[in-house]
């Protein structure tokens, strides 16, 4: 349903700009403004499903087992192969989004919780570390960032870029204390 209504809010944005309401996109979705209301409480935040189900293909595809960087690197890897498999519904939301600079402000607060999502994620393994996965959040996010801009003006798919951009911020996560280890297990308590 989520993925429909997202689709809907896409044409609708495309054809109506900012100026859109809820009800139309529900009324393109062949749905009622309640059952919308269900799933989101913005347009914006329709406009942005995609990179909000992305999330869940993040979560499924992490793997403690593995040290932080390669977690990270892996779990994004899933994604980025989610968006070479249909590469048109996040291409369209972007031009949208470059259209009406308006609609922005619900690409940040979807890039903000990812930030947030990163972050925890980083703690799991440093919780003492509060900045620093602040800050792995944020170069994670700034990587992504960037290889989607780059990937929206060329026609190379997404993959490559991300792969450029997170070699890039490697160095960082590398940087990071060891976890301790006790009697062959990882300690999260410290």
């Amino acid at each position: 349903m989520l993925l429909r209504l997202g689709a809907a809010a896409v044409e609708c944005f495309e054809r109506h700009g900012p100026g859109v309401t809820i009800s139309t996109i529900a009324d393109h979705a062949g749905v009622s403004r309640r059952t919308v209301s269900r799933y989101v409480s913005t347009k914006e935040e329709l406009l942005y499903v995609h990179q909000r189900l992305w999330l869940t293909i993040w979560e499924g595809a992490l793997d403690r087992s593995l040290p932080l960087a390669t977690r990270m690197l892996v779990s994004s890897r899933a994604v980025a192969t989610s968006i070479d498999a249909d590469p048109d519904p996040p291409r369209r939301t972007m031009r949208v989004a470059r259209r009406y600079p308006s609609l922005l402000q619900g690409f940040h607060s979807v890039f903000q919780y990812w930030i947030d999502r990163v972050a925890a994620e980083v703690l799991v393994d440093h919780p003492d570390h509060p900045l620093e996965s602040r800050v792995v959040g944020s170069a994670v996010m700034g990587a992504v960032d960037a290889s989607l801009r780059a990937w929206l003006d060329s026609e190379e798919p997404f993959s490559p870029l991300f792969e450029r951009s997170y070699a890039l911020i490697r160095p960082v996560l590398d940087q990071l204390p060891a976890p301790s280890v006790e009697n062959g297990h990882l300690n999260r308590s410290r």
